[in-house]
């Protein structure tokens, strides 16, 4: 292999399910070598707490349940179990500044899986169907 840029992953993290219903977020962070992100004993929603962390690239709401992730183009689509406050759904993140927008809701039960290809986001449900959309652009 040439001498080239490492290329890291983006990865889902859950936040601890105790500390109540508005904490602490789910978040999206690029796992680099060495970093330290403070899980479990960090809770993002306290400022004070995190100053010696690495910060993730996105913040998710505590209990959306971040299941999975897929990347097409410089935009993420991270798959919610619990969703963000109306059921399950698939949100997209431009990766640049980690703002998240609603991509995809109304299915049928838990999203639970999330995949990327040729211009095309797919994302599974609890019953077994896998739905097809096209990315955003």
């Amino acid at each position: 292999m040439g001498k080239g840029r490492r290329l890291y992953p983006y990865v889902t993290v859950l936040g601890q399910e105790n500390l109540g219903r508005r904490q602490p977020p789910d978040d999206v962070i690029v796992a680099r070598d060495g970093e330290d992100y403070g899980f479990p004993g960090c809770n993002w929603s306290k400022p004070a707490a995190r100053a010696s962390f690495a910060k993730p690239v996105a913040f998710l709401p505590a209990h959306s349940s971040p299941t999975g992730i897929a990347a097409q183009g410089s935009t993420l689509y991270v798959a919610l179990f619990g969703g963000t406050g109306r059921g399950p759904e698939v949100v997209s993140l431009a990766s640049s500044d980690g703002k998240s927008t609603r991509f995809l809701t109304g299915f049928a039960a838990r999203v639970v899986a999330i995949g990327a290809s040729g211009g095309n986001v797919y994302a599974g449900d609890l019953t077994g169907s896998i739905y097809r959309v096209a990315a955003s652009r």
